[in-house]
């Protein structure tokens, strides 16, 4: 009786890995790219921002162009068909800003700077991968996930409003760029991508795209949903 019921279960586990291969397996790696998130010229030419005030700002900045992203990543694959992905990227770029405040058109000058800026981003992220295509090499999937994001807005009047409220325009341009890196939040993203894999090396590269939506700040622009191309490396283990 004890021996039909060891077979019993040595039947059952057989059958189970039969039906769940054992794919288990993890990787640490890293990845680069660009957030596609470029932003055209701004000019804003004698605005008054306040009613009331005598004030009148000018703000000029340059065109932004897709900041450079690289990040690091540890990669889990527990089931046959999905994949997770934990990971931490920053993006930057530069661009410049020139401001300016005067007391009435034509008077005298209150406030002025003319300097390089960040348009940055920093986050943690969680990312969950369904393999829709399955070959020997090449797997393709798709999916999605959550992360924490500290994202700079950009130098606009919306911000030059915010930071002038009681009416002081001689602003600080190092005092702005630590303002500007105040906005944090949870987003969420989708992602695409194939992944390829030797059958005799722990490697594997892939190429991804993704969509974030991130929360939006309180001025008003619009660089909160944006695409990031990357490629990433895997070393598994």
């Amino acid at each position: 009786m004890r021996s039909k019921r060891k077979m019993f279960w040595l039947m059952l586990l057989a059958l189970g890995v039969s039906i769940v291969p054992c794919t288990a397996h993890a990787g640490f790696g890293a990845h680069f790219g660009f957030d596609m998130n470029a932003q055209d010229t701004y000019d804003l030419f004698n605005a008054q921002l306040h009613p009331g005030d005598t004030d009148v700002v000018s703000i000029t900045c340059s065109e932004i162009d897709k900041p450079l992203l690289v990040g690091v990543h540890f990669s889990f694959n527990m089931l046959p068909l999905v994949d997770l992905e934990l990971g931490m990227e920053g993006s930057f770029g530069k661009y410049s800003v020139v401001y300016e405040s005067l007391e009435n058109l034509g008077g005298d000058v209150d406030g002025f700077f003319d300097e390089d800026v960040a348009l940055a981003r920093v986050g943690i992220y969680a990312t969950g991968k369904y393999n829709v295509i399955k070959m020997p090499l090449v797997k393709g999937y798709v999916g999605g996930g959550l992360g924490y994001h500290i994202m700079t807005p950009l130098l606009t009047e919306e911000f030059i409003k915010a930071e002038t409220e009681g009416g002081n325009y001689d602003l600080d341009a190092d005092e702005l760029v630590k303002v500007l890196g105040d906005q944090a939040g949870i987003g969420m993203h989708l992602a695409f991508g194939v992944k390829g894999k030797p059958s005799f090396m722990p490697l594997s590269v892939y190429a991804e795209g993704r969509y974030y939506v991130l929360p939006e700040n309180d001025y008003g622009d619009e660089t909160n949903k944006f695409f990031t191309m990357v490629i990433g490396l895997d070393i598994g283990f």
